[in-house]
C-alpha cells in the first residue's frame, strides 16, 4: 500500500512539472509585457502636465496612463475613477511592476479618486510610480506625505 502511494505520488509530480514550466513561460511573457509597457513610460519623462491632455505632448494622470496602455492595446476607462473600478484590487504587500496606484484628489478628506499612477518599481520599501504630476510626467517615490495621505488602492491590470 506505501509503495502504491509513492508511486502515485511520483506520477502526479512528473505530471505538474511541464505546468510549473509553462507557468513559468506565461509568467516571464507577462513581466516582459510589463518592461515593455513601463519602457514606453519613460519615453515621456518631462512632458507637460496638461488637465484632460491626452496627446502624446502633454497628459493629466489618467490620460498619460490610458496612452501608454493604448499603445500597448491594453483599453482601460480614461479617468481615473472609472480606472479604479475596472481593475482587480490587490493588497498593498503585494504590489508588483506594472500595477496602478490610485489616490484621492488634491482633497484628502474627499473619498473621489482623483489621481493615478503606474509602479515602475516594487521593491519593498522602494516603491516608484511613474505619473503626470503638476511638474509634468516624473517618477516619484512613494510613500511620500502627499500621497500617503491620498492612498486609496492598488489595481492590477487583469
Amino acid at each position: 500500500m506505501k509503495l502504491e502511494k509513492k508511486w502515485i505520488v511520483g506520477l502526479v509530480m512528473c505530471m505538474l512539472l511541464p505546468v510549473k514550466g509553462v507557468a513559468q513561460e506565461v509568467a516571464d511573457s507577462l513581466m516582459w509585457r510589463v518592461e515593455k509597457i513601463i519602457e514606453t513610460g519613460k519615453h515621456y519623462l518631462g512632458k507637460p502636465y496638461r488637465y484632460r491632455a491626452d496627446s502624446g505632448y502633454s497628459f493629466d494622470c489618467s490620460g498619460f496612463v490610458s496612452h501608454v496602455l493604448h499603445k500597448h492595446n491594453i483599453r482601460l476607462p480614461r479617468s481615473s475613477r472609472d480606472m479604479q473600478k475596472s481593475v482587480r484590487k490587490v493588497p498593498f504587500d503585494e504590489v508588483r511592476k506594472g500595477d496602478l496606484i490610485f489616490f484621492k484628489g488634491r482633497n484628502a478628506n474627499s473619498s473621489t479618486i482623483g489621481h493615478v499612477a503606474m509602479i515602475v518599481d516594487a521593491t519593498p520599501g522602494a516603491i516608484k510610480m511613474i505619473h503626470a504630476a503638476s511638474r509634468g510626467i516624473v517618477i516619484d517615490h512613494y510613500p511620500t506625505p502627499f500621497y500617503k495621505r491620498r492612498f486609496v488602492s492598488i489595481g492590477r491590470i487583469a
